[in-house]
């Protein structure tokens, strides 16, 4: 039997890494001394990460043990961050950040590196300018980062695999969401990344006062934490709100 091939488009064509078979816990919870005292910048940070990598490889260590030890601290640098230095992280190392920070389980990873090999599975990078259903597939039409001719696939399925957007002012799909957002019971960040809470994850509605009542906790944290998708930044989030609920005043 013929297996079909699948073609894995983005914008950079980047791939995520994988994690190791038996990942190494941070050698300390510490907030790490290389970052302590930099001027908040999106570059100066990266340098900093880039020089530590480095000095763990002389020592046979792995660069996922320097990403893992900023696993726990990631909300702190990204609230020294000024609001210039957020927009050009995630315009220009955001990307790599995620492929790095979001990692594979070692199976999936392994098969992926051996769909590739075969040549089952082929990397592009760059955007799509068209799609038109042609029988019982789908025409695509390409536009190549690397500025090279406009290529067209035949494909049987198109899937999209960019997850969930965090922009609340396009939000359709959650009739909730909607509401919250019509009535003013909350707002975008101004990254358009996720909605703004306070320090006690009560919402912030369109006047710029919080919302009685409203709290939130989930991916669109990420306005104000960054780390906010995965189950232990969600878990400490979840644990800090209800105790903030616990400690009110009855």
């Amino acid at each position: 039997m013929t297996r079909a091939k699948v073609y894995l488009l983005s914008r950079r064509g980047l791939l995520p890494k994988g994690h190791r078979t038996r990942p190494q816990p941070p050698a300390t919870m510490a907030f790490p001394d290389y970052l302590d005292g930099l001027e908040p910048t999106t570059f100066a940070y990266l340098r900093a990460i880039r020089r530590q990598i480095r000095l763990l490889q002389q020592e046979g260590q792995n660069w996922r043990d320097v990403i893992n030890g900023l696993r726990p601290h990631t909300a702190e640098l990204w609230r020294r961050l000024p609001y210039g230095e957020r927009r050009r992280f995630l315009s220009r190392v955001g990307p790599w950040w995620d492929i790095h920070r979001h990692r594979l389980a070692p199976t999936a990873y392994r098969r992926l590196q051996g769909l590739l090999e075969s040549g089952q599975a082929e990397v592009l990078a760059g955007q799509v300018i068209r799609m038109q259903v042609q029988g019982q597939g789908v025409r695509v039409k390409l536009k190549p980062r690397d500025g090279g001719p406009v290529r067209e696939l035949e494909v049987a399925a198109v899937v999209n695999c960019t997850g969930p957007d965090y922009d609340v002012t396009r939000l359709t799909a959650s009739r909730l969401m909607v509401q919250l957002r019509e009535e003013g019971y909350l707002r975008p960040d101004p990254l358009h990344i996720g909605i703004e809470v306070d320090e006690h994850y009560n919402v912030i509605g369109r006047d710029g006062y919080r919302v009685a009542g409203l709290h939130y906790v989930g991916p669109m944290l990420r306005a104000r934490y960054w780390e906010a998708i995965a189950v232990p930044e969600l878990r400490r989030h979840t644990q800090n709100l209800a105790r903030h609920l616990l400690e009110r005043p009855a």
